[in-house]
């Protein structure tokens, strides 16, 4: 096999890792970055895309939010949002940080409410994996004054895109109404900048 198709064979096999949520070991990842390198030069733009976008799920070069639009526009918000879109364990991080007339009783409806959204149907079938939840109880005071935190994990990045919807998926059919009416619920009972929202695909973990 010359050198370049060897290349491209491990690039391959580590994208496809990536893509199906399978951890990555340390030498792999060196070996997506070698591939990277040699194959910059050395190959069509089909395979430049496939190597990049690979290495940008574990280390992106730009802002999230411009990637994901750039990445609407080319394949379209039919496939962005398909539930077979980049599958693999996708985690949505939300941490809220109250106003402080909020009373227990408005924190336990909005609990109850985010927590309901995991029974939001997509094509008559549950699409969200699971929600859990939990208020800030640590001790390091590097927490900036949020109060809780709620963890989405969804199966991949097509219904992670359905779920999140706006400001990425304008059209209402593509995205989640359940959760857009949570959205506006809940924002009166958020302080300013009060929610911190942090997404990632799961690409390696040590158990």
């Amino acid at each position: 096999m010359l050198p370049f198709e060897a290349r491209r064979g491990e690039a391959h096999d580590v994208w496809t890792f990536l893509r199906l949520g399978r951890s990555v070991s340390r030498n792999e990842q060196a070996v997506m970055w070698s591939a990277e390198l040699y194959l910059h030069n050395n190959m069509n733009s089909e395979d430049r895309y496939m190597v990049e976008d690979a290495t940008a799920t574990m280390f992106p070069r730009q802002p999230a939010a411009q990637r994901l639009a750039e990445e609407l526009q080319r394949v379209g918000v039919d496939r962005f949002v398909s539930p077979e879109y980049k599958p693999g364990r996708v985690r949505h991080i939300v941490l809220f940080r109250y106003k402080s007339t909020v009373t227990d009783v408005e924190r336990a409806n909005i609990t109850h409410r985010f927590l309901a959204l995991r029974n939001s149907l997509r094509n008559d079938s549950v699409y969200i994996a699971s929600i859990e939840t939990g208020i800030q109880n640590g001790g390091e005071q590097l927490d900036q004054g949020l109060d809780q935190a709620f963890l989405v994990t969804f199966r991949s990045e097509g219904d992670r895109n359905y779920y999140v919807g706006r400001p990425l998926v304008q059209d209402a059919q593509f995205f989640d109404p359940q959760h857009e009416a949570f959205k506006a619920f809940v924002a009166p009972f958020l302080a300013p900048s009060g929610v911190v929202v942090f997404d990632y695909s799961v690409v390696a973990q040590s158990e």
